[in-house]
This record gives structure tokens, C-alpha cells and sequence, in this order.
């Protein structure tokens, strides 16, 4: 599984235009950006933290979704993942982006998702 992961990577690196600074073309499907910024996680932490911040402060609440999503599914690090996912649920609105860092939160903390939705979403409501 692995082989074939580094082969999707490549493909979709050599054949998708990123812009310079680093920002996914609106054009791009959710699927591509998910396997670009969990591409990036896995070759480059530094690189693909900075996109994943980058998501999480988008105006699209699916690529909020989304990078909270790729954020909890990669592990190597989840201190780190977890502070990048609180520091953004403190801050969210939507409630299904809401729901979709807790979730991810809960798996990397191991805390119930209803206290992390309590603590860290539903207490500025």
C-alpha cells in the first residue's frame, strides 16, 4: 500500500501546478488537495504543517473540513497535530468543521469528543 501511495503522490506532484506561495488553486478538486497535503505531511512535516495552517484558515469551510480531517488521520506527531487543531477549533464557527476537528482531536488525544467539544467549541457559544 505504501508503493502505491508514493505513486499517487508523484503523479498528482508532477501533474498539479501549486502556486508559489503555496495556496491550492481554487480549481483543484477536494480529493487532489487531500492527497497534496497528506503527500506533503508524510515527504516534509515543516512544509505540510504550513499548508495544513494555511487550510485551516480558509474562508471554504470544506478545506477546513478537510485539513482537520488529514490532520487527525496523520499520527506521527499528535502533540503537534493536536495544538494545530485547538488552537483552530477555539476560533471556528461552523459547526460541521467543528465537529469534524473535535473528532479528529478526540482521536489523536484519546479525550471524549464531548468534553473537547464542550471545553474547546461550545463554552464561546
Amino acid at each position: 500500500m505504501k508503493q502505491e501511495w508514493l505513486m499517487t503522490w508523484k503523479d498528482i506532484e508532477v501533474s498539479t501546478p501549486v502556486a508559489p506561495g503555496g495556496c491550492f488553486p481554487d480549481s483543484m478538486s477536494l480529493e487532489m488537495v487531500r492527497t497534496l497535503l497528506w503527500g506533503m505531511l508524510q515527504r516534509n512535516w515543516t512544509y505540510g504543517w504550513q499548508e495544513a495552517e494555511k487550510m485551516l484558515k480558509s474562508e471554504k469551510e470544506d478545506i477546513r473540513g478537510l485539513a482537520a480531517l488529514v490532520l487527525g488521520q496523520v499520527n506521527n506527531y499528535p502533540k503537534k497535530s493536536a495544538k494545530l487543531l485547538i488552537k483552530y477549533l477555539t476560533r471556528e464557527t461552523n459547526n460541521s468543521v467543528g465537529v469534524e476537528m473535535a473528532t479528529s482531536l478526540s482521536r489523536l488525544t484519546g479525550e471524549s469528543f464531548n468534553n473537547l467539544m464542550n471545553k474547546y467549541y461550545l463554552r464561546k457559544k
